[in-house]
């Protein structure tokens, strides 16, 4: 019984873990795409300012 209820605990652990993992590259992921829009919005501003368009973020 005292086997189970550890097994069952580690699990949870476990699961616990994964989403935490894919929380912490969920929040990379939207930092990089955000910096990268804003690299790409610099690099190209002066064009879109050119042909008056705007930068959807």
């Amino acid at each position: 019984m005292i086997l189970i209820i550890r097994i069952v605990i580690l699990k949870e652990k476990l699961k616990i873990e994964e989403y935490e993992k894919k929380r912490v590259f969920e929040f990379y992921k939207t930092v990089a795409t955000e910096l990268l829009k804003k690299e790409l919005y610099e690099k190209h501003k002066k064009e879109l300012l050119q042909k008056n368009w705007k930068f959807h973020c």
